[in-house]
């Protein structure tokens, strides 16, 4: 058999055995290996497999579809966890899962990454803009990426990059796998950023199992991570708090795995013949009703018993793992009048030093507040719960899990702002997610005067553990609602009140109505998710690409979520964005589409702009052409290109028609419904 055709069954089958069930092509013909290698792997069931004809597109499908795979497993956990009551109750999981040996500080419990498989060349650069939020946004990916053999390399052969395992920054590892013999392995930085690369040699082919197994650690974070715990206390000279947040090592990610496929890349007829009689060979072995998810290309079958019935992916032989255990040190106590005065009118002499008086808050939480960002799909139910008994405030954006949490303020960002009394009361602030969205909220990150404890984004699968007095707080026998809540009524309420002002416009009806609803709604970047964090309830299930919170791949990266959930997803979007990403419209004629409908708000251009620096008089001239660019198109013809249905309205009246006739169809979903909204800052 050739050198390319065995490796990339080597792959493959360390593929499987490591739990992958998704894999994204790219069409071409470097990759060719492996597409001979993995379809009958999905003919037989064990893997899923997707085809775009855009790297770009693929990229961005793989994104969704590995927040998706995290939010479904996170979901199953919550229906088999669903009897938890309290902290303690989830301590006492967490051991559980501990001991189960599948849970880690950086991954998720069976996480593996989402495959990538690209050819070679400026193929494996469109993959750039997902991988970048990928790594911003610590989703597990790993770009597979076909590439001539290295004695081509600086002679200038057709589609030939002289060193292509470098083209991807930002990765946690690259690696260069030379099928004859002879690999190379180059690791990212501390912090990932595609710095301080270092090369390993490995000595001969025989590295490629182990190569693969480590490029999947290092995507799902259970690469170099310390074991033990970290003790998170007041005090920005407590550098743990920032490593967990920042370290590559413990956090999920894009990885690439470039391998140097020679000719022959074609197998012989009883080689192909060979790899699919083992393949039968080993779904015949393993074949059983537990094996069939529901996926009309199959899903990865399972083989050795997992803790909730379902068989592991690995034959029952995972070791187990360390997991996170974080202490968290909070300036909680008892006391009634510890904490900060806040008057009952709002008064800027208010203040962490302010002397406690009649309408002193509740010292179980004064002076602390959540800020919560997204997370990239993993659940924060016991940050939630945390928030709930104690009493603190949650300042969440959109897309973050704690918008679920009673203690939610609405228009956080407006209350920072508009009441200074609150600002400088804040002492503590613990940070969950990445709070990207507003400047009032980065400001007050970047106080030196206020103590920042950042968690981990999988706060649900480390053990948190109150110290000192917050701990004996809570166990007092002390009814959590009998306790005085000023610090908390005093937030809710101020947001509440911003949150009563109307707000009649048909952007702000369209979106309180979206958020208010019960379905799985993905937020576009820039002014869309801004208008989502204005709604005063949030009932819908929200997502967001926020790692580096880029407009493009929005329409592939929702269609790749709805593949994963296997349900609808509704994707808010502007038309700029939508325009960025028109090619993930297309959905070839063999591949599944997913269930998305598109709400595009089209104001004909970059509205977000003229609300920027850049509508100042001065440089107003330049506003329009350099900055909104008018285009003065509708999207009727895309979506008949293709092949989307499509309705349009004007009013919330006839959105509310054209959202309830669409839920109403049959069958999936592939509507665009189109806002035509007047343009902002034009004359």
């Amino acid at each position: 058999m050739s050198n390319s055709s065995a490796v990339a069954q080597q792959i493959a089958r360390g593929l499987v055995t490591a739990g992958v069930t998704e894999v994204v092509f790219a069409p071409g013909s470097r990759s060719a290996p492996l597409v001979y290698a993995l379809a009958p792997l999905a003919e037989a069931g064990l893997i899923r497999t997707h085809v775009r004809v855009d790297e770009r597109d693929a990229g961005f499908l793989a994104l969704g579809l590995a927040r998706g795979l995290r939010v479904k497993e996170a979901r199953r956990r919550a229906s088999a966890d669903s009897d938890a009551s309290d902290l303690h109750e989830a301590g006492e999981r967490a051991s559980d899962l501990r001991e189960s040996g599948l849970r880690e500080a950086g991954g998720s419990r069976g996480e593996a990454p989402v495959v990538l498989v690209t050819t070679s060349g400026s193929a494996v650069a469109n993959l750039h803009p997902a991988v970048l939020e990928a790594s911003y946004g610590h989703l597990p990916l790993l770009a597979i990426t076909a590439d001539r053999p290295a004695r081509l390399r600086g002679t200038g052969a057709n589609q030939t990059l002289d060193d292509q395992s470098q083209v991807l920054t930002d990765v946690r590892a690259a690696f260069d796998v030379a099928v004859g013999g002879g690999s190379q392995v180059g690791c990212g930085s501390e912090l990932g950023r595609g710095t301080a690369i270092d090369r390993v040699v490995h000595d001969r082919v025989r590295g490629v199992d182990e190569l693969l197994a480590e490029a999947i650690a290092r995507s799902v974070g259970r690469a170099e991570t310390g074991a033990g715990g970290e003790r998170l206390s007041s005090g920005r000279e407590q550098p743990a708090a920032g490593r967990l947040q920042d370290s590559s090592r413990s956090q999920p990610g894009p990885v690439q795995f470039n391998v140097q496929f020679d000719v022959p890349l074609v197998p012989t007829e009883d080689e192909l013949g060979e790899w699919i009689a083992e393949i039968e060979e080993m779904t015949g072995a393993e074949e059983s009703p537990e094996h069939d998810l529901g996926y009309d290309h199959g899903q990865g079958q399972d083989g050795g018993k997992s803790q909730d019935g379902a068989k592991s992916r690995d034959g029952g032989k995972s070791r187990p793992l360390d997991r996170g255990r974080i202490e968290v040190a909070l300036p909680l106590n008892s006391t009634v009048g510890s904490g900060p005065t806040i008057d009952s009118e709002p008064n800027a002499d208010s203040g962490p030093n302010a002397a406690a008086g009649p309408n002193a808050a509740s010292g179980t939480s004064a002076g602390t507040i959540i800020v919560a960002g997204d997370a990239a799909g993993f659940s924060a139910d016991q940050l939630i719960e945390l928030a709930e008994q104690y009493g603190i405030p949650v300042l969440a954006e959109p897309s973050s899990p704690l918008t679920a949490a009673r203690t939610f303020v609405p228009l956080h960002d407006r209350v920072l702002a508009e009441r200074s009394d609150l600002r400088a009361a804040v002492r503590t602030v613990l940070v969950h997610g990445k709070p990207t969205l507003t400047r009032p909220v980065a400001a007050l990150l970047a106080d030196e005067t206020v103590d920042i404890l950042r968690l981990p984004d999988n706060i649900d699968e480390v053990e948190l553990v109150l110290s000192g007095g917050a701990e004996a707080d809570r166990e007092g026998g002390e009814n959590a609602d009998d306790r005085p809540r000023s610090w908390l009524e005093e937030w809710t309420a101020a947001g509440s009140a911003l949150a009563s002002v109307p707000a009649p416009t048909v952007v702000a009806e369209i979106t309180e109505y979206l958020a208010g609803s019960e379905i799985t709604l993905f937020a576009a970047s820039s002014n869309t998710v801004r208008y989502l964090s204005a709604v005063s309830e949030v009932k819908a299930e929200i997502h967001a690409s926020r790692g580096l919170a880029g407009i493009d791949g929005l329409v592939s990266t929702a269609i790749g979520l709805s593949l994963a959930l296997e349900d609808t997803v509704v994707l808010v979007i502007g038309d700029i964005a939508l325009l960025h990403d028109v090619g993930g419209l297309l959905t070839p004629s063999d591949e599944q589409a997913g269930d998305v409908v598109i709400v595009v708000l089209n104001d004909d251009g970059g509205a977000i702009f003229s609300g920027l620096e850049h509508s100042q008089n001065h440089v107003t001239p330049y506003l329009q052409r350099y900055f909104t660019v008018g285009h003065g198109m509708d999207f009727s013809d895309l979506a008949t290109a293709y092949g989307w249905d499509y309705s349009q309205a004007s009013s919330f009246a006839e959105f509310v028609t054209a959202i309830e006739d669409t839920a109403a169809s049959a069958g999936a979903h592939r509507r665009i419904i189109e806002i035509t909204l007047e343009p902002l800052g034009r004359e």
